[in-house]
């Protein structure tokens, strides 16, 4: 799965043609935290948006230093981790593609390690 960076959303533009948003808050845990600053971030997307769209607006947002805690570079692919979808537990690898609606919740939940 390939990590994007466009945000989804379009810049300018008049109430005509215009996509409707829908906004949705991401709730960050450990290393996402420390990315973001914050415990909660606030994103819109357009309707009808998916998981992958949130990313992707997240992404436009904190940029590289997201993406290195997102990505694999020894598989070259997506680290695999579980994402909360409102009240749902899907994960990062094969559910990029669910839904999201307007008022909804996501968070990402990574593996804690130790031993």
């Amino acid at each position: 799965m390939q990590l994007q960076t466009q945000a989804g959303a379009s810049p300018g533009g008049g109430l005509s043609g215009m996509a409707a948003k829908a906004h949705v808050r991401f709730k960050a845990f450990s290393v996402i935290r420390d990315v973001m600053g914050a415990e909660y971030v606030d994103v819109e997307v357009d309707q009808p948006g998916t998981v992958q769209d949130v990313m992707d607006a997240l992404l436009a947002r904190f940029g590289e230093d997201l993406r290195e805690k997102l990505w694999d570079r020894e598989e070259n692919a997506m680290t695999p981790f579980l994402i909360r979808l409102n009240d749902e537990i899907i994960r990062s690898r094969f559910d990029m593609g669910r839904s999201i609606e307007d008022g909804g919740e996501v968070a990402f939940i990574f593996p804690i390690g130790g031993g």
